[in-house]
């Protein structure tokens, strides 16, 4: 008589005859965390190291330019530009150390304002005066067109003015000068 043949496996089950798996001898305990291997990691750094180059060059291109110079503009389209400059006079009063600088504009519209500048200095002296520290500068009132300013006896003023209408503003007027007596 003939043994019949071994029952099929079950799935799900090893068979009693299959070798065991040999664990390997050399390999320690199992690592915990992920580990990368070193060509990858170097890799990964000269990548960023690339993409932090391009993205700053891409900055730095877009600054090879000078700075546009600046320019006065108006928001309102129906606004013509300001032509000319105002005149200027700088007057000494009677009695006390006030000077006065007096501005008129003959383009002038309601609602324009002057922008005064003054200088004192030495009652000698270059009468141009052109060292004025624009920073300084006083924006008068609508409707106002005199400054008046404290000086002592014996002291040159000189001032310059001008026109400012919105946003727009004009060049700036000829200095002129005066000694306060």
């Amino acid at each position: 008589m003939s043994t019949p043949p071994p029952a099929p496996p079950r799935r799900g089950r090893v068979r009693r005859d299959d070798p065991a798996p040999i664990p390997d001898a050399e390999a320690g305990p199992p690592s915990r965390g992920l580990t990368v291997g070193l060509a990858p990691l170097l890799l990964s750094v000269l990548g960023l190291a690339v993409v932090s180059l391009v993205v700053l060059l891409v900055y730095l291109s877009g600054r090879d330019g000078p700075e546009p110079a600046a320019t006065y503009t108006s928001a309102a389209t129906d606004v013509v530009a300001i032509t000319g400059t105002p005149v200027l006079a700088v007057t000494s009063a009677s009695s006390g150390p006030v000077m006065t600088v007096e501005a008129s504009y003959d383009g002038a519209s309601e609602g324009d304002q002057y922008r005064v500048l003054v200088m004192s200095g030495a009652a000698q002296g270059d009468p141009d005066a052109q060292d004025f520290d624009e920073s300084r500068s006083v924006t008068l009132a609508p409707g106002v067109s005199q400054y008046r300013v404290s000086v002592a006896s014996g002291v040159r003023l000189c001032a310059k003015a001008r026109v400012v209408r919105g946003s727009s503003e004009s060049a700036w007027s000829s200095t002129k000068c005066e000694v306060q007596r």
